[in-house]
């Protein structure tokens, strides 16, 4: 984290940190106590790019008060400015990954302390899918060649770096692009 926040504070450069699996857990704790702390003044040049992210799927369920609906939605408002509705956080998931999945969809469902309706999403988020959340194609290429009986063996959890229809280069890309026009003190 400090050498996060000293690239931030001293480069003026845009950071996307990319994080799968049990890395997207390590980002969200990293980048939230950054935003709670008020330790770095450039974190309106920090992105997220989430791939294979077990953040709602499995630690939302069994952590919900560190990981839960009200915690991935500080992360999402810590990565959104006023220039844009959406987040400086893109999140990539696949109907074949069995352990990674959306953030503004799925289980678990959440009951507010109150009691009242069922909150299943993230609030702020317009309803339907996020335009920061990417469906991954597994495998990204489902043809087969001439004379080929087999269609290729989807990547499921794993490879989402060596898939070949480049939407996670993309990604970063939209990102660097998003963050490299914010201003230093931006949140």
């Amino acid at each position: 984290m400090t050498r996060l926040d000293t690239h931030l504070t001293t480069t003026g450069r845009p950071v996307v940190v990319a994080a799968h699996s049990q890395g997207t857990v390590l980002s969200m704790a990293a980048l939230l106590y950054l935003h709670r702390a008020k330790a770095s003044t450039g974190i309106g040049r920090l992105s997220l790019v989430t791939f294979g992210c077990v953040l709602r799927r499995l630690y939302a369920r069994h952590f919900p008060v560190y990981f839960g609906v009200a915690a991935l939605h500080q992360l999402q408002q810590a990565l959104t400015d006023d220039r844009s509705p959406e987040p400086r956080w893109l999140n990539l998931w696949r109907y074949t990954d069995y352990l990674g999945g959306q953030v503004t969809a799925g289980p678990p469902c959440q009951v507010p302390a109150g009691g009242g309706a069922v909150i299943d999403g993230l609030t702020g988020i317009r309803s339907g899918p996020a335009a920061w959340e990417w469906h991954s194609p597994d495998p990204a290429a489902f043809g087969r060649s001439a004379g080929d009986t087999t269609f290729p063996l989807p990547s499921r959890h794993s490879n989402y770096w060596r898939d070949t229809s480049g939407i996670l280069q993309h990604a970063v890309a939209d990102l660097v692009a998003r963050s490299s026009t914010a201003p230093p003190g931006d949140k």
